[in-house]
């Protein structure tokens, strides 16, 4: 039985655990919708109800963006967004992470947060109903409609607070506050094309809009670990790519081996 080099050995479990979530858009409004990640995914402002600002949010102060003038009645449409200005997102429906931090201000009727679909409609949408204490949340893919219950003290009204969701094949997870709240499977014969769709404040199929607060809102292509999440929590920036720095020092380390091997 042939075995293998240790440098091999180390390269492949470097390369193998490498292939975690990697971050394709991070908005931390800085006075706009620039895409902070470098991926130049911007996003384009629609309506004077979009306002920047800041917000001390557990325990730090982040930059948010704030729509109004909304609608709090029936389907109307929203007329303050923000929309992905060209391309598409670099991800598809079947393995994705998106975290950001809200604050709903607007009683009602169901408004959409964050919405992002593809070129067939088959998407995402993030809703939530505030009445006078809290904000029940509703998720929806195609073919799925996901109500977990949510405790009080993690739906309060007028108050930040951080919501993931990870979609890993057809298991996707829902987390406030850093709590996992629900798991639900997804609809296999929906995950397919590139999200070209992608709205912050509305919803992508309908137009309803939303009244309220948004911070640091990162999207990434593969599914963040509950460690991940835990961390975008605490610190509010993304998490290093491709996963960890411990395990590129391993391949470097590989590569040494290689090398001085080949010099012999």
């Amino acid at each position: 039985m042939n075995k293998l080099p240790l440098a091999t050995v180390l390269l492949l479990g470097a390369a193998s655990l490498m292939q975690g979530a990697t971050l394709v858009a991070w908005y931390d409004f800085e006075n706009s919708g620039t895409d902070a990640s470098g991926n130049n995914r911007n996003l384009s402002g629609t309506g004077s109800g979009v306002a920047y600002g800041s917000a001390t949010i557990n325990g730090d102060t982040l930059k948010t963006v704030t729509f109004s003038g909304n609608s709090t009645t029936g389907n109307a449409v929203g007329t303050s967004y923000l929309s992905l200005a060209s391309g598409n997102m670099g991800i598809t429906n079947e393995s994705f992470s998106v975290s950001f931090w809200a604050n709903s201000s607007g009683a009602g009727a169901w408004r959409d947060l964050v919405s992002f679909c593809d070129s067939a409609s088959n998407g995402f949408k993030f809703e939530t109903k505030a009445d006078a204490e809290n904000n029940p949340i509703t998720i929806y893919s195609t073919g799925v409609t996901f109500t977990p219950a949510v405790p009080n003290d993690l739906s309060s009204r007028n108050a930040w607070h951080h919501y993931a969701l990870t979609v890993d094949s057809l298991m996707m997870s829902f987390y406030i506050d850093n709590f996992l709240v629900a798991s639900a499977t997804i609809d296999s014969g929906t995950q397919s094309g590139l999200i070209t769709t992608f709205l912050v404040g509305r919803r992508y199929n309908g137009g309803t809009g939303w009244n309220g607060s948004i911070a640091d809102l990162q999207v990434y292509e593969g599914a963040l670990t509950a460690v991940e999440l835990n961390e975008i929590y605490l610190n509010h920036t993304p998490i290093p790519e491709p996963s960890t720095y411990i395990w590129a020092g391993v391949g470097l380390g590989a590569l040494i081996l290689i090398r001085r091997r080949l010099t012999k």
